[in-house]
């Protein structure tokens, strides 16, 4: 029962990174307008640092 509850503590707190990576990423997007300083700065492609 213990490893059913830190599995699923795991994965809410993968999932919470997951959306603060994706905010972060849009957030600069949006700031910037920059697609490719987007890139450089968090080291992702094109497709992903498009709006």
């Amino acid at each position: 029962m213990a490893s059913v509850k830190a599995e699923q503590a795991h994965s809410k707190s993968v999932t919470t990174l997951v959306r603060l990576r994706r905010d972060r990423i849009l957030n600069e997007v949006f700031a910037t307008g920059d697609a490719l300083k987007v890139m450089r700065l968090l080291g992702i492609t094109a497709q992903t640092a498009r709006p």
